[in-house]
């Protein structure tokens, strides 16, 4: 077997949605859908940084090393996670995603946990609200998902754009 053959199939192996469940269950919180969350790091604007403290640009956002790691358990706007699949950085926006069948219902809660409407798509079905910056998201995702009638939470999360060349 070629090598290239057999790092493909480990790749493969490591990344199936078993591996991904079996991962989330062995480090719990720590993991979201296919990002797990780097508590040393943390995403800010691009303003008075030395290139030395910046490890990696995302978007418009510049990562750093936090000058206290936040608790692995969270994850809060501007938090640090890393895409299993790809291994780049990403940045979790605050924005959270809701499709539904709902709107008022969704409306009212979001109200209730203290989220803003930012968007209102397709009669109200697919709304995009915004978190406070200090709220567990993961927490209010949660929440979201309990409400009558929605299908649907996702937070949403900066990645670098990749182009074939």
């Amino acid at each position: 077997m070629k090598l290239s053959t057999l790092l493909l199939a480990t790749l493969v192996a490591s990344t199936t949605p078993l591996a991904l469940a079996q991962t989330a269950e062995s480090e719990p919180q720590t993991t979201f859908g296919v990002y797990q969350i780097q508590p040393g790091l943390v995403a800010v604007t691009a303003q008075n940084h030395t290139d030395g403290q910046v490890v990696e640009n995302v978007g418009a956002m510049q990562v750093i090393n936090a000058q206290q790691p936040a608790a692995t358990n969270t994850v809060q706007t501007n938090a640090v996670v890393r895409n299993v699949l790809s291994g780049e950085l990403a940045v979790v926006t605050g924005r959270i995603s809701v499709l539904s069948n709902d709107a008022a219902a969704v409306k009212a809660a979001a109200t209730r946990l203290g989220l803003k409407q930012l968007h209102s798509f397709n009669k109200g079905q697919v709304l995009v609200l915004q978190a406070s910056a200090n709220a567990d998201l993961l927490a209010l995702t949660a929440a979201l998902k309990q409400v009558a009638g929605v299908s649907k939470v996702k937070l949403d999360v900066l990645e670098n754009k990749q182009e074939a060349h």
